[in-house]
């Protein structure tokens, strides 16, 4: 049961925010979040993240979705299935580890496998 009862604000906070998350993923990628050497951001890069993507869609389950987003939601879930290890687990950055280098290579690991469990289970 909802604690705040603020009726018209919270439901057009809500419907924006229904229309924001559906109309990302725009193709069939994740969603994003940025990534900087430089602390202010000013040069940052936008890339899909496993973490997110998955963290997206664990946290539409229950909610009442409409077309838009269910489909944003086949989408990303498409995504992830792509972006597993060969070994069958994920990492952070899914695949893209490898094609960012050193220094942006992340392993596998158990966080973001079970978040990404989780998000693919019907």
């Amino acid at each position: 049961m909802p604690v705040l009862h603020c009726g018209s604000a919270i439901a057009e906070a809500l419907r924006k925010a229904q229309a924001y998350i559906a109309s990302r993923p725009e193709t069939d990628c994740g969603y994003q979040t940025l990534v900087s050497s430089d602390v202010t951001f000013a040069s940052a890069t936008p890339i899909e993240t496993v973490f997110l993507t998955a963290y997206v869609l664990v946290s539409l389950k229950g909610q009442k979705c409409n077309r838009e987003m269910q489909a944003a939601a086949r989408r990303a879930g498409k995504w992830l299935l792509g972006e597993r290890d060969p070994g069958g687990y994920w990492s952070f950055y899914g695949q893209r580890s490898r094609r960012l280098g050193d220094a942006m290579s992340v392993p596998p690991d158990v966080d973001d496998t079970v978040c990404v469990m989780s998000a693919l289970e019907q």
